[in-house]
């Protein structure tokens, strides 16, 4: 299942993808990660995570950047399982 979540401040929308018990959210594209706005994001992201001490790991599909975590295991939004876990407004598009 696809959908698309859109973060606050981040100019673009997010293609998500749900597969199997695998949440997978585009957090930049690969050919720009690197660039200070992107490498920024990447940052922030990891860092949260790490925080967070849940399992998860990068993962290139396509042209982007996923970050892979467990899905929730409740019937709960992804939008809001993520604001929570990134610290970051996100909302489903």
């Amino acid at each position: 299942m696809r959908m698309v979540l859109q973060v606050a401040g981040w100019r673009y929308p997010r293609d998500t993808i749900l597969e199997g018990n695998a949440l997978k959210m585009e957090i930049a594209r690969v050919a720009c990660q690197h660039c200070p706005t992107c490498r920024a994001r990447v940052e922030t992201v990891e860092s949260r995570l790490n925080r967070a001490n849940v399992p998860w790991r990068w993962e290139t599909r396509d042209t982007g950047l996923y970050l892979v975590v467990e899905r929730p295991s409740s019937n709960g939004r992804v939008d809001n399982y993520l604001s929570g876990l990134l610290g970051l407004s996100i909302r489903e598009f």
